[in-house]
């Protein structure tokens, strides 16, 4: 079973330190689709729905593998599924940016992108869990959370630098040499810790609890408005530019995404460390309420002064992606030994399978309501994101309370 007795030890700082560093690469992928979404749709010829198909694919193909990792890493020493998946994803990469010239190929190499990536997150939230305390369990896993938000600010910078110098093409390469990066820091990150002892007994199916379950659920609620929110941001800001008279709309839309995701960074460290002093419970409910409320107000202010929706989308950032290192530090603490890997798999199949559906949702409500005004549209499309908000808010308040 896990070692709850380690702490921040001499050199943990480092260990933990080469994890995120991994964790920051292997994100530079993630982002870049979403990222030339404006340009691929035109060079593509595709509409929203089908647009947003593919960033769905790769949703699913995550959810899909995060499924099977997790459970595996209750079987298996979790640096080895870390380490094997991240090398494998690092070749399915490279063969995105080379290979995804059409809707069906990127529908297809993008997926299994997907597949790939989901090796380089519950292992590491595991290797990171069994080696910290609770009482600094929610900081260090928030910096891990942190970390893959940093990749995606990552992700969008060499975007938006490809798309300005030399078209999708060359953002899709940039990015996919973060992977092969990520690798390296992996293996240097696992190489002096101790193996993760694993339960080889099966779980019993109802050891999840009352309190597993309602946070696997609000998982699923953050996933339907995270997901959304990551998939379309770019495309509403660029959007928002194209209309305030900005020549190179889909690199702008990268690149201030990419700072809106730096607000993600901030508060994944943030809400980590406020959930070990008040309580996981209290913080979910604070930024899962604020998340909720921006998500039934940003879509219907597309014809604001860009400045401004730049302000409102950097708080809708933080306010989103702040309940997800909380919900992931809390289900490591609702568990019993040797079923975390399981229930790990369980809420990410669930929560990015109605991510994907998310996405693609929100790409039909923008195409059934386009004669009704980009107002209408971007309106309703992000209010539908915010039921999932809702959903995790009500789900948190339910859990008994809990203290820091």
């Amino acid at each position: 079973m896990f070692d709850w007795s380690n702490s921040f030890a001499k050199g943990s700082a480092r260990w933990l330190g080469l994890l995120c560093a991994g964790r920051v690469a292997t994100g530079l992928i993630a982002m870049t689709y979403a990222a030339c979404l404006p340009e691929l749709m035109v060079a593509w010829g595709m509409g929203a729905a089908r647009a947003g198909s593919i960033q769905s694919a790769y949703n699913l193909g995550l959810g899909a593998s995060l499924l099977v990792v997790s459970w595996l890493s209750d079987h298996v020493d979790p640096r080895r599924v870390l380490l094997v998946s991240s090398l494998v994803g690092s070749g399915l990469s490279l063969c995105f940016a080379f290979g995804a010239r059409s809707f069906e190929t990127a529908l297809l190499l993008y997926g299994l992108v997907g597949v790939a990536q989901g090796g380089a997150y519950t292992p590491a939230i595991m290797v990171a869990a069994a080696r910290v305390v609770p009482e600094k369990r929610g900081r260090a896993i928030g910096e891990l959370l942190a970390s893959a938000s940093l990749g995606y600010v990552g992700s969008l910078l060499f975007s938006g630098l490809g798309l300005a110098l030399g078209g999708y093409r060359l953002a899709f390469l940039l990015c996919a040499l973060g992977p092969l990066v990520g690798v390296v820091f992996f293996w240097a990150a696992v190489r002096g810790t101790h193996a993760v002892p694993v339960k080889r007994t099966r779980p019993r199916p109802s050891a999840m609890g009352r309190r597993g379950r309602l946070l696997v659920f609000a998982y699923a609620g953050h996933c339907w408005e995270l997901l959304g929110l990551w998939a379309w941001v770019p495309a509403f800001l660029a959007v928002a530019a194209l209309s305030d008279g900005y020549r190179d709309a889909a690199a702008f839309g990268a690149w201030i995404t990419a700072v809106l995701h730096l607000t993600g960074v901030v508060a994944a460290v943030v809400a980590g460390r406020l959930s070990d002093r008040t309580g996981r419970r209290h913080a979910i409910l604070v930024f899962a309420a604020a998340g909720t409320a921006l998500s039934f107000v940003v879509g219907w202010l597309i014809g604001a002064p860009i400045w401004l929706l730049v302000a409102i989308c950097a708080l809708y950032g933080f306010a989103a992606l702040g309940d997800s290192p909380v919900l992931s530090t809390a289900l490591t603490e609702a568990l019993p030994d040797g079923g975390l890997g399981r229930a790990f798999g369980l809420r990410s199949a669930l929560g990015f399978l109605v991510g994907a559906l998310a996405v693609v949702v929100f790409g039909g409500v923008i195409e059934a309501t386009v004669h009704l005004g980009g107002a209408v549209s971007w309106g309703l499309g992000f209010s539908l994101l915010g039921l999932g908000g809702l959903a995790t808010t009500l789900l948190a308040l339910g859990l008994e309370r809990d203290r820091p």
